[in-house]
Parts: structure tokens; sequence; C-alpha cells
């Protein structure tokens, strides 16, 4: 049950993405926000966009992290957005109302 993060500064004018790569479930989703935590504080300077399209399996758990990530950036004052979500997440989130917290665009 792997997953990797990687960090690309972006472009200029454009956000710096944090990509969650692989498998976040409820076994490895301490070390997934831990991981990404560590990344947010100390990369990020004005914005951040975590990525989500390369998840190849993720339950609840994912919301969890994301949410807390998104907790981090605002304690920060940093912009915080969520991109390449599945329709399969995107369904999920609007089951538990988290559509309309989390900042979730589509694939």
């Amino acid at each position: 049950m792997s997953f990797e993060l990687t960090w690309s500064a972006g472009d200029a004018g454009s956000m710096p993405v944090l990509s969650v790569i692989g498998i976040v479930n409820f076994d490895n989703a301490p070390q997934v926000w831990e991981q990404g935590q560590m990344l947010i504080r100390e990369k990020a300077s004005a914005a951040v966009t975590v990525d989500v399209g390369q998840i190849s399996s993720a339950n609840s758990a994912l919301f969890s992290v994301l949410l807390r990530w998104m907790a981090q950036a605002h304690a920060q004052s940093l912009a915080f957005t969520i991109r390449g979500v599945s329709s399969k997440l995107m369904d999920v989130a609007r089951v538990s109302g988290l559509e309309t917290v989390l900042p979730l665009h589509a694939n």
C-alpha cells in the first residue's frame, strides 16, 4: 500500500503543486498527511494546489488528509485548491457534504 508525494514549484504565475500518487487509505493516511504537511510548511509561500488525479485507490481517509492540509494552508495564509478529483471521489465528497468545504475541481 504505497504512495508518493511530489512537489512542483510551478511556472511563473502558476501555483506550486503537491501531487499525491498511488494509494491513500486508513493504513497510510497519517504518513501521507505528515509528509504533505512538511512540504506545505517548508515549500509553499503564497499558494498550493493539491493534485489527486494520480491516486489509484482511496477511501474517506483521503478527505481527512485534505482537510488537514487545507487547515495548514489557511494557517499559513496560503491559497489552497484541489484538482484532478475523479467523479468517484466527487461523489463521496457530495454524499459527505465536503464539496462545499473543500475547494474541489474535477478532472
